[in-house]
């Protein structure tokens, strides 16, 4: 039940009831990287039929907010709304200026990271300006996140390692093979490290049954893609257990 002394809407609006034979249309909702524009055209388009039915519209455009959108509804002060009008004109001057700042792919390669300031800091900064290109390319996305480091960055700098003075464990660090480059593929010898822990007692599955798994969500997130799987955390007290010498 909704609580009239907190809703934006006037206590009338909030009281009428709708049309006895109303049925809810499709809409397409609203997020805050939306459009404001086209969806006020869009709503008005679907609902046209209830036009002046103004209690009705407004309750009914409240449902159509997702997210941090139907977040900011709720911010609005109780009972400020009278009409269809006022919240289309609060809701134009909110995300107008939202949708004003998208930009374009390009607009990425110019972010490079601050060696004074942490990966953490870095990866929070381009997220959000990611967030504000329309239909971003995921691939261009990622190859500029990776040029944004400076390359003498040190593996330190970026805090991808860190200094252990003691350790149970060492590993030693071996060439493994040659990259198309010419470069040697560098890798860390953890033999010792895997024959004292046990096995893992799951069989791999098979490759039919993950993927049929997926059929039912609407997202597939590929944790290793570019090369991106060092994101994952690792469990705290097993840092140290992979200490290698550089030395």
């Amino acid at each position: 039940m909704t609580n009239m002394s907190r809703s934006p809407f006037t206590d009338e609006i909030e009281q009428a009831k709708p049309p006895s034979k109303f049925s809810m249309p499709h809409f397409t909702f609203f997020k805050r990287d939306g459009d404001p524009e086209r969806h006020l055209k869009h709503y008005r388009s679907t609902m046209v039929l209830y036009w002046n039915n103004n209690a009705l519209m407004c309750k009914i455009f409240a449902t159509n907010l997702q997210g941090e959108a139907q977040d900011w509804f709720h911010t609005l002060l109780p009972r400020s709304i009278w009409s269809f009008d006022d919240i289309s004109l609060v809701f134009t001057k909110e995300y107008s200026f939202h949708h004003s700042i998208k930009k374009k792919s390009d607009h990425l390669f110019n972010m490079k990271k601050n060696l004074k300031k942490s990966l953490y800091h870095y990866v929070k900064w381009f997220k959000a300006e990611k967030a504000k290109i329309v239909k971003c390319n995921d691939s261009i996305a990622s190859a500029t996140f990776q040029k944004g480091f400076p390359r003498s960055m040190h593996l330190l700098e970026a805090e991808f390692i860190e200094e252990v003075a003691h350790s149970a464990w060492l590993a030693n660090v071996m060439p493994v093979v040659k990259k198309e480059k010419g470069k040697w593929r560098v890798c860390a010898d953890y033999t010792d490290l895997n024959k004292a822990y046990p096995e893992d007692p799951y069989s791999l599955p098979r490759i039919n049954l993950p993927v049929d798994s997926t059929s039912r969500n609407q997202l597939l997130s590929f944790l290793d893609t570019y090369f991106s799987y060092n994101q994952i955390a690792m469990y705290e007290p097993d840092k140290e257990k992979t200490a290698f010498v550089i030395e």
